[in-house]
């Protein structure tokens, strides 16, 4: 489609989209989940060069006292020159959005034996159960196409998605090879993270493995590769979620049970374990803590990354399925599975169970910032300050 008629279609999206309400909504009714995670096949042969294996999955934990410290996201900047978007100002954290605009997913049928979705116009492609996002300066939307292999990019001033890298042909789709880009393979990536120098980490679920897509977007390269035989390393088992601090290059990383800092510049790769929890979704808040989410105990939790020894503390839920605002331990959410943070501290959840997309204020206050998302799964602030949100329908929606 050219690019003045993708812009056509979206906008028709866009309009025929019901805008998004501050208040809480009227009993929307949850999606099945389909694929809420999709069951990691063996890993092909490799050449560690760190160390990561499986741990059992524990029962969630209790619900330490509330804490009021949320994260920070990127400064804004002016909108892409022939952005398909109406953006006319950088909104504060407590303004209402327009409503979500979608960015992929109209189509419905599935290409391939293989659920491989081709590369097309964005309303002509649907993500196969779509995880991390991460954004560029530029605007353009990296996506962590899981049953698909591969990793995408959205790029809205074009009006396309394109295999950014990892795919195939329907029986080598997934893999577990590095070298040139058009070569290298995944297996169900989780998540993705991208840094100030260009380099796209991956989280390589299906291979535990942590992965680097280089700055030229020529490469990918194994960073931290499962294996059973290391003893100096902690194992950070089945990858879920990451989030990269790019002041440093420093990764945090959530393994089956546990937190981890995998440092990916140091010669080794030095990895740290952090805390004992299980975390659906990460982000990082601008006073030095690692909030995230358990989809398990219905909850949102922060841990001190500045005090040595902190365990994390509670920040909003009851620990009970439900879609109640309210203050901290008052507010309950449904399966929670992403989460962003905002530069000034305000929390975004991706409340995957109540397909709504909740916000926690400075004060601790829960309330609901969009109620028409279908089954969201992760949240990223985009440089406009803007958030983007991946469906478990296969969409990716702007959230203005």
């Amino acid at each position: 489609m050219a690019n003045n008629q993708w812009r056509g279609a979206l906008w028709a999206i866009s309009l025929a989209t019901v805008l998004v309400a501050c208040e809480s909504p009227a009993d929307p009714v949850a999606s099945p989940r389909a694929s809420k995670k999709p069951a990691a096949s063996p890993k092909a042969s490799g050449t560690p060069k760190a160390s990561v294996s499986a741990s059992p999955r524990p029962s969630p934990s209790g619900s330490p006292a509330p804490s009021t410290k949320p994260t920070g996201s990127p400064t804004p900047t002016p909108a892409p020159t022939g952005s398909a978007f109406t953006i006319s100002a950088t909104p504060t954290p407590q303004a209402t959005p327009a409503g979500p605009v979608v960015l992929t997913g109209a189509a419905t049928t599935v290409v391939g034996p293989t659920s491989q979705y081709p590369d097309a116009a964005p309303e002509n492609v649907k993500i196969a159960v779509p995880g991390g996002l991460a954004i560029d300066p530029a605007g353009k939307v990296y996506v962590a196409d899981q049953q698909n292999h591969r990793i995408r990019v959205v790029d809205e001033a074009l009006g396309t998605v394109r295999t950014y890298a990892g795919g195939g042909d329907a029986t080598s789709a997934a893999g577990s090879a590095d070298g040139p880009i058009a070569s290298a393979r995944f297996r169900l990536p989780v998540d993705v993270a991208r840094a100030r120098s260009g380099v796209l980490y991956v989280a390589d679920g299906g291979n535990a493995a942590i992965r680097a897509i280089d700055a030229a977007g020529k490469a990918v390269s194994t960073v931290v590769a499962d294996s059973s035989t290391s003893a100096e390393t902690p194992k950070t088992g089945p990858l879920r979620r990451m989030v990269l601090d790019p002041a440093t290059d420093t990764l945090y990383v959530a393994g089956a049970s546990a937190l981890f800092k995998v440092e990916p510049l140091r010669a080794p790769v030095k990895i740290t374990k952090l805390a004992d929890a299980i975390a659906d979704g990460l982000a990082l808040d601008p006073r030095g803590g690692l909030v995230f989410v358990n989809r398990e105990a219905h909850t949102v939790r922060r841990l001190d990354l500045l005090a040595a020894g902190a365990v994390p503390t509670l920040v909003a839920g009851s620990g009970a399925r439900g879609k109640a605002d309210g203050p901290g331990a008052a507010a309950s959410f449904d399966s929670p599975e992403g989460v962003a943070v905002d530069r000034d501290g305000v929390v975004y959840v991706a409340d995957t169970g109540n397909n709504l997309l909740r916000r926690i204020a400075l004060t601790g206050v829960v309330d609901t910032l969009a109620s028409t998302l279908v089954e969201p799964l992760a949240i990223a602030i985009g440089p406009t300050g803007f958030l983007y949100v991946s469906e478990g329908s296969g969409a990716v929606r702007l959230v203005k």
